[in-house]
């Protein structure tokens, strides 16, 4: 009797319900645990104003810290600026217990009008890897577009594996931050926008890794 072979798209489609159906188990234990937790973990002691503010030819030249009004994260948004006049975007979020909050970077940059033109993954220092990069335009305007989230245990470019992460960290009782970094760098005639933005990233990433594991929650 001739053997039937399971087709690659029967393997496929069983493959995909089955991570479906593990997220969607995540998701229930976590909002199950969320309606019995007595209490959030404020973000106001990461100290993400401490993230350095001159690397190479770059130097902050303006900079918010700002509290979201329900608590659920930090925003740190500064403008570094070369002696070419070069410009680099940084912003950086981060929370302990509202994970949902993280917050997805490429779909506000679609809603702003941006469109990616080309994208890829490289690797920052210190072996920190998946960092997104995207080439993005909006009519004559262009501008690279580097994305990252990690916690003390782990790292990614993408939302949705973050997220997955985020939850399962929680549920077996890390309470130690997560953080995104979202760096815009337009594209121009004052510089390189790709090299500067892996040079700014290349230093933000092991200081926002080491940030989410050594800081202590404060409620």
């Amino acid at each position: 009797m001739a053997e039937v072979a399971e087709s690659p798209r029967t393997g496929s489609v069983a493959a995909q319900r089955i991570s479906q159906l593990a997220v969607l188990a995540l998701l229930i234990a976590a909002a199950i645990m969320a309606l019995v937790e007595p209490r959030e973990v404020s973000p106001a002691s990461i100290p993400l104003a401490s993230l350095p503010d001159r690397i190479g030819a770059f130097s902050a030249v303006d900079e918010e810290l700002e509290m979201a009004s329900d608590g659920a994260y930090l925003m740190l948004e500064r403008t570094y600026r070369d002696p070419a006049g070069q410009e680099a975007l940084l912003r950086v979020q981060a929370t302990y217990t509202r994970l949902g909050s993280l917050r997805d970077w490429s779909l506000a940059a679609t809603a702003e009008g941006w469109t990616p033109k080309r994208e890829y993954v490289w690797q920052a220092a210190d072996g920190a890897d998946d960092v997104r990069v995207q080439h993005l335009q909006k009519r004559t305007a262009e501008r690279v577009a580097a994305t990252w989230y990690t916690s003390a245990r782990s790292e990614t470019g993408s939302i949705k594996k973050a997220q997955v992460l985020a939850w399962r960290e929680r549920l077996s009782g890390d309470r130690r931050p997560w953080a995104s970094m979202y760096l815009l760098v337009p594209v121009g005639e004052d510089g390189d926008a790709e090299a500067a933005s892996r040079e700014i990233a290349s230093a933000i990433v092991p200081r926002l890794r080491e940030m989410m594991a050594t800081t202590k929650p404060t409620v």
